[in-house]
């Protein structure tokens, strides 16, 4: 029999497969490394023997190069398995049947795999959630190669989506290869808005403007933090419309961000030349536009004057190396641009030290927090804040929804959607008193009784 098992190798995950009867001993080690060359990072995958995979590197430079660093070092994770797996089995992806499909989910979640010539054993544990995601790389890998696996491409029949009168339905499709997603527990992925409440009185007696502003902005606008952090000043400006004037905020991503800067779906950054691409100028493709309540835009406008100035006069050699922004607009230059958002030595607010501030808050204000994991993301819970608001209070469709979220399409607004078991109460209460209102005769009563 042959034993497979999980180990550590050049500190990545890889494995060992003994044969029990010949005591032979190979390792199965693919390797991925981050090298910078003019300015630009390089996502390499390696072999055991240090050589280089063309068609990977390909894919995670080349046909990725549009999607940010994040997502490109998940696609090399998936990359890095899937190349372990066709090793250690002698098949490729596209050759695969059924069954062997199933095998490839259950390498993906680190369960153990036996038969009577091979034992598979694992120590690291993948969600089915991640191992959707991971079918959902290597079918792009697929594509970009030129290949397919039918078992791995067959979609279900469509499910539909009917949104109000007059609006258009819109269909979503699933792979039957993907694995179910149930709902976790009753712990709340969303702010309620006696939470914000507590929140903000919280930050009004223990912390500065910042803190709330960066909270605001997630849960009055519906930001991701990352989008927050990288808002520098020329994001933050005023339209007229219609005789009004209204405060509107840009979301792009700029070379000088740091990771822990970018915008999620906008276009990613290698170099400077890009600003002058028609895709970077480009409304939903390298931009996207959120509006400002008034007194929210007034408030970051005081925080800017007070906190930059004093930057400036006491840590004068950070703010203007570390904080300089790029300039990507015709009303700024270089040297006036700066991120909004800085820490105490006039530096760029990291997104690590703002989760350590986020933490506390939350424990004052006696809201429960998931330790230990990041399943349940303490800032992702102000934008399903945001959500979950616009759906119980202003009554938004999906369609309106998904345009407030700044989402490309209905299927991916869903999951904001997440009723505590005393939401569902309540929207059940509310839609009996209604239904009872419109036909009292449907009150119990009479001979019942």
């Amino acid at each position: 029999m042959i034993i497979i098992t999980e180990t550590i190798i050049n500190r990545q995950i890889g494995y060992q497969m003994l044969n029990d009867e010949t005591n032979e001993n190979t390792l199965i080690s693919y390797t991925s490394h981050n090298v910078n060359l003019d300015g630009q990072t390089y996502l390499i995958m390696y072999n055991k023997d240090m050589e280089i995979i063309p068609d990977a590197f390909n894919f995670l430079n080349f046909h990725l190069s549009d999607k940010s660093y994040n997502t490109r070092h998940k696609s090399a994770l998936a990359l890095k398995l899937l190349h372990s797996y066709e090793e250690i089995f002698g098949k490729m992806l596209q050759e695969l049947d059924k069954n062997e499909l199933r095998n490839l989910k259950l390498f993906i979640k680190g369960m153990s795999i036996s038969g009577r010539e091979l034992r598979l054993e694992s120590d690291t544990i993948r969600s089915n959630a991640t191992t959707n995601s991971y079918l959902g790389i290597y079918r792009q890998y697929l594509s970009y190669l030129g290949e397919e696996n039918a078992w791995l491409s067959e979609k279900t029949s469509n499910s539909f989506y009917y949104n109000t009168p007059g609006e258009p339905s819109y269909s979503m499709e699933s792979y039957k290869a993907n694995e179910k997603t149930g709902k976790s527990g009753e712990l709340k992925r969303y702010i309620s808005v006696e939470e914000f409440k507590r929140i903000i009185k919280t930050i009004r007696s223990n912390y500065t403007l910042r803190e709330e502003l960066i909270v605001r902005l997630m849960y009055e606008s519906g930001l991701r933090i990352g989008e927050v952090l990288g808002l520098a000043f020329e994001d933050l400006t005023v339209i007229e419309e219609k005789e009004n004037i209204i405060p509107v905020g840009f979301i792009r991503n700029r070379y000088t961000d740091k990771p822990f800067q970018l915008a999620k779906t906008c276009l990613s950054i290698n170099n400077k030349e890009q600003y002058k691409q028609r895709e970077y100028i480009t409304k939903g493709l390298g931009f996207q536009t959120f509006v400002v309540p008034s007194d929210l835009f007034d408030s970051i406008d005081i925080y800017i004057n007070n906190s930059h100035n004093i930057a400036k006069e006491k840590y004068e050699a950070n703010y203007n190396f570390d904080n300089r922004a790029d300039s990507v607009t015709e009303e700024f230059d270089d040297e006036a641009n700066y991120y909004i958002f800085i820490n105490s030595y006039g530096r760029p607010l990291s997104q690590a030290s703002w989760n350590k501030i986020l933490r506390d808050i939350l424990q004052k204000s006696n809201i429960s927090i998931d330790k230990g994991s990041r399943k349940n993301n303490l800032n992702h819970k102000f934008r399903h804040g945001f959500a979950m608001f616009n759906v119980q209070y202003l009554k938004c469709s999906e369609l309106e929804l998904m345009n407030r979220m700044r989402h490309s399409s209905i299927d991916s607004i869903t999951s904001y959607f997440n009723p505590t078991l005393q939401d569902q109460l309540q929207i059940k209460t509310e839609y009996v008193d209604s239904l009872y209102k419109e036909f009292e005769e449907l009150h119990l009563g009479g001979n019942w009784y």
